[in-house]
């Protein structure tokens, strides 16, 4: 009887840590969607030196062997140049309101030095660009929800620079690559991208 007892006992705890454990997910979805500032985060946030960021959430969860690309795009006169701050949150499978962002801020007084600022889940990735640009401009490419399709870019915020009187903003509003990237002859776009894991490439498209 005390076997049939302990057996018991035993099933019940194995059931117990079995049902437990965090079951990886068994496929994709993920959505991202601008995120709204309260009017103290924005208080404190003009105190620094970020003060020029879009802010994102982002929301769903990964399965095994898939990863989510961060990246700024250098375009030069609409070509695609190369990738700033590439990185891959491939070691986070689910996301909660996870906020991610890009944002500028000058660096020395003649204001043709850029600290790019990339937040992503894990923490905050920077870099510094150098541009002759006399004026620019900082656009919001997405206005609601987005789900992401693998290996499809979604382009959420963007820098862009002229060294003319006027310029084009960038526009586009569900993520696309933004209208007025060809007349553009600087431009530094945010995008995340649903991928496979350990894979470094982009399915980046020519600005047409």
């Amino acid at each position: 009887m005390r076997h049939l007892i302990k057996r018991g006992i035993l099933l019940i705890f194995i059931l117990l840590v079995t049902g437990c454990k965090e079951q990886a997910p068994s496929s994709t979805k993920l959505t991202v969607e601008p995120y709204l500032l309260t009017e103290k985060e924005e208080e404190l946030i003009s105190k620094t030196d970020a003060a020029n960021t879009k802010f994102f959430k982002l929301n769903g969860t990964l399965k095994k062997g898939d990863a989510i690309q961060y990246a700024i795009a250098l375009y030069e006169k609409g070509k695609f140049k190369q990738n700033l701050l590439l990185s891959f949150g491939e070691l986070e499978s689910r996301f909660q309101d996870e906020i991610i962002s890009f944002g500028t801020s000058d660096i020395g007084t003649d204001n043709q030095s850029l600290k790019l600022l990339e937040g992503v889940p894990n923490g905050l990735n920077t870099t510094e660009f150098e541009h002759s640009m006399t004026s620019w401009s900082f656009s919001n490419f997405i206005g609601d929800k987005i789900t992401l399709e693998k290996n499809k870019p979604i382009y959420l915020a963007g820098w862009s620079g002229t060294t003319k009187d006027s310029m084009r903003s960038l526009s586009s509003e569900n993520g696309e690559l933004p209208e007025g990237i060809k007349e553009t002859e600087i431009a530094l776009l945010y995008k995340i991208e649903w991928t496979d894991a350990q894979e470094p490439k982009s399915t980046e498209d020519a600005a047409k």
